[in-house]
């Protein structure tokens, strides 16, 4: 959400310095990408340090101590995760399974996008809510539970598979309580652009949806609003 358009995020960067960071604001980025990730990305583009980054579609948080901002990992989150019919084997199982039933349509992504809380499929756009509603019936002959987000455009599709208690919603509200009490959810901005940014937006927080964002999103969108005039 905060980069591909590099003026736009100078401009944004300015603002954060000149306007709001005075006010005692915190910056939180909230990312579908992992910590090694986001630090690559910090490496291509001059992004200001934030109180805190929640990485991996709310599965880690980390915080950032002045004055070096060196990242410490938040161990109290870790601990929230585990259980609640949370299993990384019946996850896996679940996908291997998928994988075989939908040969060269379905695939895990690479090692460095998971991580104990968090799984991570690609699958043929076409066939994504087919693979997720599959896994969710697998999960539940399992005894397993777990959170989706679908996220990604063009051919293929991001399909991340979470801890239950897990999440960029979750994660907000844990980071937020932990700023400050003066924080609160109208008091809190969250700005997405893809299908992973839908469960942060259906709490109490003021979000944007920004220009450039993917169907996913603009889709619940959309169906958001008919459903509210419907209900009007």
């Amino acid at each position: 959400t905060m980069v591909g358009d590099d003026s736009a995020t100078a401009e944004m960067m300015r603002i954060w310095r000149h306007d709001m960071e005075p006010r005692a604001c915190a910056l939180v980025y909230n990312s579908g990408r992992s910590l090694s990730l986001y630090q690559n990305l910090c490496a291509q583009i001059a992004l200001e340090t934030p109180a805190a980054l929640i990485a991996s579609v709310g599965t880690e948080i980390y915080w950032f101590q002045p004055p070096h901002g060196e990242p410490c990992v938040d161990e109290e989150w870790s601990s929230l995760l585990s259980g609640h019919g949370w299993s990384e084997q019946a996850v896996r199982n679940s996908g291997d399974s998928a994988i075989d039933r939908w040969e060269g349509k379905v695939h895990w992504r690479p090692d460095s996008e998971h991580n104990k809380f968090k799984r991570v499929l690609g699958v043929r756009s076409e066939l994504a809510h087919t693979v997720q509603a599959y896994i969710e019936d697998q999960l539940r002959q399992a005894n397993a539970q777990a959170l989706f987000a679908c996220s990604g455009h063009g051919e293929w599709r991001y399909l991340d598979i979470l801890s239950p208690k897990a999440g960029k919603l979750a994660a907000t509200i844990h980071v937020r309580d932990r700023l400050s009490r003066e924080f609160n959810a109208l008091t809190t901005v969250c700005c997405g652009d893809s299908g992973n940014d839908i469960a942060m937006m259906q709490g109490d927080e003021r979000c944007v949806i920004v220009g450039n964002a993917q169907v996913e999103l603009l889709n619940w969108r959309d169906k958001r609003a008919q459903s509210s005039d419907d209900n009007a």
